[in-house]
Parts: structure tokens; C-alpha cells; sequence
């Protein structure tokens, strides 16, 4: 009866069942957009929400559900590891040749009839699949200063599809993925377009480090809970974690995107805090799953330390300037962050000194 529930409810068709994660969310097969992924998580969400009080018991565990699904597709490697484990998408039979009829009216050019295919052997399903899964770390680290490695694990996904877990012990990571983890990060805090637009006045470097201060303390205060895979989360923390995911949020508004935007690290971590719920959703996740979001996590705060770094030494640069100076340094960096409206703005004003020339002569 639970699984006529959830099939009701969401939807899905009694030959589906169980569902794979796409089905599971009304997603086509190997979608990556990370942002329609969520969408339709929060759309299942409110789905289940409505019964949680006539059919708790049905409701979380489709929300367990969803949440896994949610996991798995917003990771790109754990996604394609995943999509291995699917069979094949059968492909549309080519329409069988038109018949021919003579003049009498008479069937020709009939095709030779095919092999009975109910005598033929059931196809072989693999039973066990193994997939490269690239994970951001393999333990979060007690310093927060510590970049998180980049190992592989070795897993099969989805019991539900018959097919085994298994996870073996991380391959030791390279120091040349260690180095390439720093750099991406580091390009993100002080380099990207999004990390430095918008400080070309001293007033905007201020407002920045306010900003990057309060969201370090709600980030911290929410690792207390997700930075450590192992940590269980008690019934009397339920609250309190959803709280802090919720200052979290909060803070996080309309921060510049080299942070928690899809593909960027943070995503999963804040993309979580919207869903309802997130303390159900959390206590339901299994190790290798805290895993993953611990090491967003990590990965998040670092970027944030590095930032940090970089408005100190924009503030440094902005104090030891004149006016003039200041003057320059923001038309430089308006310059960058609008260009085209610059241009426009500067070839205005020439054409009307230009034409200001024209009129005294």
C-alpha cells in the first residue's frame, strides 16, 4: 500500500515502480541542469508535504526518496556514474515496409518472417556496475584552512534497481589534484569576473567585507552539523540545524555568483537549505552522501577564507590611494563591470564636446 501511495501521489505509473532517479522527478534521461533538478525536487516536495500528517510514514520515506535523487543528479560524477547503472533506453523500432499488392489483390513482397522471440534466452542484466565517482575528499579535515583532496571512490548506486552498493577505500590523491583543487578555488575567490566586480569605491570593498564576515559565521556555525560525514544528528538538534540553514540562506542572498550557484562550490550545500524539511531530508542521507556535502562544504569555506584575503588587500590598495587615484581606480573598475554602458556613456560625451566644438566655430 505505501508504494500505491507514492505512485499516486507523484504520479508515476505501477509499471515504474521502483523508479530510477529521473522518473522519480519527472526528468528526462541524463538531465544536468542543475537548477531544473531543483525545481522539480521542490515540486515533489510540496507534493509530499501535504500528507505528512494523514501518512507520515509514506510521505518521509517519499521525500528520502526525492532527497537521494537530488544528491545523486547534482553531482556530475556521481550522476554519470549513475546514469551507467540505467539500461539502455530502447530505440524506436524503424516502421516495417509498406505492402505491395498486385493486381489481384494479393499480398507480395512480404518479408521473410524473423526469429520467435519468445523462444529466444531473457536479455542479461548486469548485476554489478562499477563507476569512477570523482569526490571532492575522502575526510573533512579539523583545519579549516585545509584544501579538501580530490580522490576516487569506487560504487555501484541504487539498490532499489537490484543492483549491489559497494564502496571501496579511496585511491590515495595525487598532488597534482590537490594543487589543481587549490587553484580552482583560488581563481574563483580572487580572480573571477564575479569575485571582483562591483569594489571600485572604498564604500563597496566595506560593504563586501561585511557581507563575507556574516556569511563566514552563519557558514561556520552551520559546519558545526555537516562538516564531519560521521556526526549524528540527534532529534532534539532537528531545530536548531534548520535554523542555522535558514540564517545560512539568509546570508548568502544575492552574494556574487563565484559562490553556491551551480557548479560552484556551495551549491549543494544551499541548494539543501531550500528544500522543506532539510532536517528530515539530512538525518536520511547516508555516509557516502554526508560525505559529498561535507566536502561542499569545506570547499565553500575556503573559497570564503580566500576571498576574505583578497578584499584585505583591495582595501589595503584603496586606502594608500589619493583621490585622484580613487577617481581612477573607480572608473576602471566601472569600466570592467559595465563595459558596454561605459562605452556608450564615454562616446556621448565626446560627440557632444565634439559637437560643442562645431557650434563655437
Amino acid at each position: 500500500m505505501k508504494s500505491e501511495l507514492l505512485q499516486k501521489w507523484l504520479g508515476i505509473p505501477k509499471e515504474s515502480w521502483p523508479p530510477d532517479h529521473y522518473t522519480l522527478l519527472g526528468l528526462s534521461r541524463g538531465e544536468a541542469d542543475a537548477s531544473h533538478i531543483e525545481r522539480q525536487v521542490q515540486d515533489r516536495m510540496a507534493a509530499l508535504r501535504c500528507y505528512q500528517l494523514s501518512h507520515p510514514e509514506e510521505a518521509t520515506e517519499g521525500m528520502n526518496r526525492v532527497a537521494q535523487a537530488f544528491v545523486c543528479l547534482t553531482q556530475s560524477g556521481s550522476r554519470t556514474a549513475y546514469d551507467a547503472t540505467l539500461p539502455a533506453v530502447p530505440s524506436t523500432p524503424a516502421p516495417p515496409p509498406a505492402l505491395k499488392r498486385s493486381i489481384d489483390d494479393t499480398v507480395v513482397g512480404v518479408p521473410a518472417p524473423g526469429p520467435d522471440w519468445r523462444a529466444a534466452p531473457p536479455p542479461v542484466r548486469r548485476s554489478e556496475v562499477v563507476a569512477r565517482i570523482p569526490a571532492p575528499l575522502t575526510h573533512v579535515p579539523a583545519s579549516d584552512d585545509t584544501v579538501a583532496e580530490n580522490p576516487v571512490l569506487t560504487t555501484t548506486v541504487d539498490s532499489e534497481l537490484s543492483i549491489p552498493v559497494s564502496v571501496a577505500k579511496p585511491a590515495a590523491p595525487s598532488r597534482s589534484s590537490q594543487i589543481d583543487v587549490e587553484s580552482e578555488l583560488r581563481h574563483l575567490a580572487q580572480r573571477s569576473t564575479d569575485a571582483k566586480s562591483g569594489l571600485g569605491t572604498l564604500e563597496a570593498i566595506i560593504d563586501r567585507v561585511d557581507r563575507t564576515r556574516a556569511l563566514l559565521i552563519a557558514w561556520e556555525r552551520l559546519g558545526h552539523f555537516v562538516r564531519s560525514p560521521k556526526r549524528a544528528l540527534k532529534p532534539k538538534e532537528e531545530e536548531e540545524l534548520t535554523r542555522r540553514w535558514h540564517a545560512l540562506q539568509a546570508a548568502i542572498a544575492e552574494y556574487p555568483a563565484f559562490l553556491a550557484q551551480p557548479g560552484k562550490p556551495g551549491y549543494r550545500v544551499t541548494a539543501l537549505g531550500r528544500l522543506d524539511a532539510v532536517a528530515v531530508l539530512f538525518r536520511s542521507m547516508d555516509e557516502d552522501q554526508r560525505r559529498l556535502l561535507a566536502a561542499d562544504w569545506l570547499h565553500a569555506h575556503h573559497t570564503l577564507r580566500l576571498h576574505r584575503s583578497f578584499l584585505r588587500q583591495q582595501f589595503k590598495d584603496a586606502r594608500r590611494r589619493s583621490k585622484v587615484g580613487l577617481g581612477v581606480r573607480a572608473l576602471r573598475f566601472l569600466l570592467n563591470d559595465h563595459p558596454f554602458a561605459t562605452s556608450a556613456v564615454a562616446f556621448a560625451i565626446l560627440a557632444f564636446v565634439v559637437w560643442a566644438r562645431l557650434q563655437m566655430n
